[in-house]
This record gives C-alpha cells, structure tokens and sequence, in this order.
C-alpha cells in the first residue's frame, strides 16, 4: 500500500473512499469497486484515496478490481489526524462508515453513503450527505453529478454539524446551576 503524503496531489480534486460494512462483504463491495473503477476510466483527473480496511473480505475486493489503476490510490488504514486531513484535502468521500457520516459534514465534503440505510439519519437533514446504496450504476451516477456540476456540489458542500451548536455543556451547566439553586431555596424556606 503506497502512503498518501507520497501520492496526494495538490493540483487535482480528489474522492475518498472507505468500506468495511459487513453488509457489504461480497457484492456489495464488488459493486462499490467497480463503481471506483468506472469512476477513475471517465475522470482520469480525479485522483481516488481508498485506505483499505484490514478484514480479508475487503482486501480481496479492493485489491482484485482496484490494484494498477493509476488515479486510484490504495493506501493502509490511516490513523484520526491524517485520516482527518484526507477528509478535509478532499472534493468528494464515498464511505460505508457511519463515523465519517458524522465527521464529514463538519468539514463542508460532500458525503455518498454507498449503504442502503443509515443508522444515523440526523446527518442526512442537512444536505451534505446522501444514502446511493451499493448498485454501480447509482454510485458512477451520483457521484458524476457532484463531479460535473458544480451547482449540484456546492449544494452539498456546506458545512453542517448535525449535532446542534457547540453550546449544550454551557446550557447544561446554567441549567443545573439554577436547579442546585432551586433545591438550596427550597431547603432554606423548609
């Protein structure tokens, strides 16, 4: 696997991709591949990051369609802060994972979910975020669309956090202040 600070080009858009879902072990993740592949054939300036998973299911996937390509990249698993740096280098993320479901959005990428249904539906309220399941055709489909259009990217290249503002430990803390308040009244007027 070829480390990405050696591969990563500043002067090309990139996709990231990640897959482990054991739903998608046989073929779904050939589908997924496959799509990558077609993707890399009709977008030769696009360069494709996929940091393969360690499970041997996913490997034989990745490896058997995905090796000698040379817009796509396969790299080892990366840890948080450079898996977090490829998110934020990146154009487009097509993942199975729910974590960069979440992760992503806050960054402003647009995310394809390459899975049927999300565990995590609060992400896909703000825009950034798309459920294509594993076909193919769909994947090579939406994925083309934010490649092509740009109205249709910026669309979703907000950045959203799903889960509310930042400010719910400073609203917790007045919250309980004033209940710890309430309670010490309370025991003075008893």
């Amino acid at each position: 696997a070829e480390s990405p600070l050696d591969v990563v080009r500043e002067d090309q858009r990139m996709g990231v991709s990640t897959g482990h879902r054991r739903e998608n072990f046989g073929s779904g993740f050939e589908r997924m591949c496959l799509a990558l592949a077609e993707l890399a054939l009709r977008y030769p300036d696009v360069q494709f990051l996929y940091p393969v998973h360690l499970n041997p299911q996913v490997q034989h996937a990745v490896y058997s369609v995905l090796s000698g390509r040379d817009n796509i990249h396969l790299v080892a698993p990366q840890d948080y802060p450079h898996f977090v740096w490829l998110m934020n280098r990146a154009h487009i993320i097509l993942t199975d994972s729910g974590g960069v479901q979440e992760e992503a959005p806050a960054l402003g990428k647009p995310v394809l979910v390459l899975r049927k249904v999300t565990e995590r539906p609060a992400v896909l309220k703000g825009g950034t975020v798309k459920l294509v399941g594993t076909l193919t055709e769909c994947i090579v489909q939406e994925t083309s669309q934010l490649l092509d259009d740009p109205v249709a990217y910026e669309r979703m290249a907000q950045v959203y956090t799903p889960f509310g503002d930042g400010q719910a430990s400073e609203r917790i803390a007045e919250r309980l202040s004033r209940w710890f308040a309430e309670q010490s009244a309370a025991r003075d007027n008893a």
